[in-house]
Order: structure tokens, then sequence, then C-alpha cells
């Protein structure tokens, strides 16, 4: 597990680029044949993920194929409401400070969820990789605000999406529906993974990071936040052709 992360790190699209650029930049300055016409497609290429049209083409058509959760048919309201992880860590002053945005955008539309239905019952999951915290505890702490004991339920040892299909489908079976709460860009994966092992979810995507409206001039200049999108669409179909 460790190595498998520890590789797709490096995959991440910032660090590639700035591997990539760093060794053509040295080979530039020492005449090699080419060189410099790759440093000039990398900073083009990183100019075009960095942009907002970029990020749209990038991010979109993984954001797209889920709509927002609505309703549940009527037999099907005595469901399990399944939180996939997000990232954590151990500073902040309280668990709504330790798990990052996503992870606390999908503990919030869990919530909505589950206060639309009385029956159902919300799964927590995700333990950080590196093993410093658990995403599913800090969830638990607000989630215990709003329901009963009795109406949570936490999975550990889910480092990933495949393990947490796994281990839901071991710690819980296959009986009941299970509403499936992540990011609208991490869905297609994870609906893949869990239907692979039989698990009848319906999708509940939250955490959209693209967001309506025109576009401007200035939407062709780099940001950090377009960039920090493409890079996440980037692992996304990463993590979905590995899952083939």
């Amino acid at each position: 597990m460790f190595v498998k992360k520890f590789i797709k790190a490096f995959l991440m699209l910032t660090p590639l680029l700035g591997i990539l650029l760093l060794i053509f930049s040295v080979f530039s300055l020492r005449n090699f044949r080419g060189a410099r016409k790759w440093v000039f497609w990398l900073v083009m290429f990183f100019w075009l993920v960095s942009t907002r049209p970029g990020a749209w083409l990038l991010m979109k058509p993984l954001e797209n194929q889920y709509e927002t959760f609505q309703a549940l048919p009527e037999d099907k309201q005595d469901a399990y409401v399944l939180v996939l992880g997000g990232g954590c860590n151990t500073s902040g002053h309280s668990e709504y400070e330790r798990l990052d945005e996503s992870a606390l955008r999908r503990v919030f539309e869990s919530i909505r969820i589950a206060q639309m239905y009385p029956n159902t019952t919300i799964v927590l999951s995700g333990t950080s990789w590196r093993g410093t915290c658990d995403v599913a505890d800090y969830g638990m702490a607000i989630v215990k605000d709003y329901f009963p004991k009795d109406r949570i339920k936490i999975q550990y040892e889910s480092m990933d999406t495949r393990q947490e299909a796994e281990v839901f489908k071991l710690q819980f079976g296959t009986k009941k529906p299970v509403v499936l709460v992540t990011s609208a860009w991490h869905m297609p994966r994870a609906v893949r993974n869990f239907r692979k092992l039989g698990i009848d979810v319906i999708p509940a995507p939250t955490d959209f990071r693209i967001k309506p409206g025109k576009f401007w001039v200035s939407d062709i200049l780099p940001s950090a936040n377009n960039l920090r999108i493409s890079e996440t669409a980037l692992h996304e179909y990463l993590g979905i052709l590995y899952s083939l």
C-alpha cells in the first residue's frame, strides 16, 4: 500500500511536471538535441492545465456522470449512507479543522441525506494512508451531534477506494442498498469499485470543483486553483485505469 501511494504521489501532475522540467532544463543547458523543445512544450502544457478552460476540459467529464442526490425510492429507504474518506490531519482545534475540505463536504452531505430518511444508517469510512489520522473518527465526532449512536457505524482499515468497497462488503454485506457519498470527481471510480463487488450503490456526489459561470479573458491566465483541479482530475483518470 505504501509503495503504491508513494509512486502515485510522484505521478501527480505538479511534481511530475516539476521533475520533467528540471531534467529537460539540465539537458538544455548541456545543449542536448531537442531538450529546448521539450521544455517549451512542458511549459505550454503547464499553462494549459493551469487555466480555467484546461481544468474544465479535464474535470467536467468526471463530474457530469452523476447528478446530485434527490430522493430514495420507497423500497430503498432502509439504506446505508456510506461516506468515503477524504483527507485529514492531526492539527486544528476541532474535528472540523482536521478534516480537509472534501472530507468535510462529504460528511455534511451524509447528514443532509440521513436527516431526510430516519431509517438510514450512516457509515463513516477512511484511514489516512500515512497512518497519522482516521477520517472516520473525525467524521464521527461531527455526525454524533446530529444523530444517536445507533444510527452511526465506522469501518476502519480502508486506505483507498478499492479497500473501502472490500471492507464494506465484509462488514455490512450486500443485502441493503447503499447511498454512496463522495466527491463528484471521485464518484465514477467509486461506483465502479463497489458495483464490481455486487454492492447496489446509489450515487450521491458532492464537493463539485467545476462551478457554472461565464468565461472571462482572465480565465486563460494560470492559477493555482485551476492547477489543483487539473491535478485532481488526472489523478482520478489514473485511478480509473488502475481499477479496470
